[in-house]
């Protein structure tokens, strides 16, 4: 069986900072995704990295995705969140955020 889970000692699920990092920096997250194929107990799930994307402009600020699938987009902090939560989303806190504490 391939190795499929990543070592996320050091993570944060803080939402509200990640909705903030995101604002000025694209943050690596990690995230469940299951994934369908011919098992007998219907499907596995792996965690995936995938990165932030904010812009101000749209409609839907807040995205999350990696190449070829978009695992969140929404229009509000607190709907980002909340689909944080759902997808048991962990996130790397960057370097500049933790120096000093």
């Amino acid at each position: 069986m391939p190795i499929q889970q990543i070592d996320e000692s050091g993570f944060s699920r803080n939402y509200g900072l990640l909705a903030d990092l995101m604002k000025d920096q694209s943050v690596i997250c990690v995230v469940n995704h299951a994934y369908s194929h011919q098992i007998e107990d219907g499907e596995e799930v792996y965690r995936k990295v995938a990165t932030t994307r904010y812009n101000s402009s749209f409609l839907y600020r807040y995205a999350l995705s990696s190449p070829g699938i978009t695992y969140i987009s929404a229009k509000s902090e607190n709907e980002f969140c909340n689909y944080c939560l759902d997808l048991d989303l962990s996130f790397v806190v960057p370097l500049s955020e933790t120096e000093g504490n």
